[in-house]
């Protein structure tokens, strides 16, 4: 059974910010510069929490990770037009 969650990150440096990106671009999709959607089995996402928090600095950044239900996901309302592309990558 694969879980939808939404994760959201705030890193300080450039260079880890950007391993984290590509780390995650691999899961899922991202909807905001620092927020992506993956819908993963939970074994997956124990490997992307692994994969993340070896390039994080837990006394500088931050990664939360959203879960949401089916009928949470099926809620869900954006406003606007999707500023992030799911094919572009993040220049900075």
């Amino acid at each position: 059974m694969k879980v939808r969650v939404v994760i959201a990150y705030d890193i300080v440096s450039d260079r880890r910010r950007n391993k984290v990106f590509k780390i995650l671009k691999n899961f899922g999709f991202n909807v905001q510069l620092s927020v992506f959607v993956a819908e993963v089995s939970p074994r997956t996402l124990k490997k992307l929490e692994r994969e993340v928090v070896k390039h994080l600095n837990l006394e500088e950044d931050c990664v939360h990770f959203y879960f949401l239900c089916r009928e949470c996901a099926a809620k869900t309302v954006r406003l606007g037009v999707e500023k992030v592309r799911r094919d572009e990558v993040m220049v900075l």
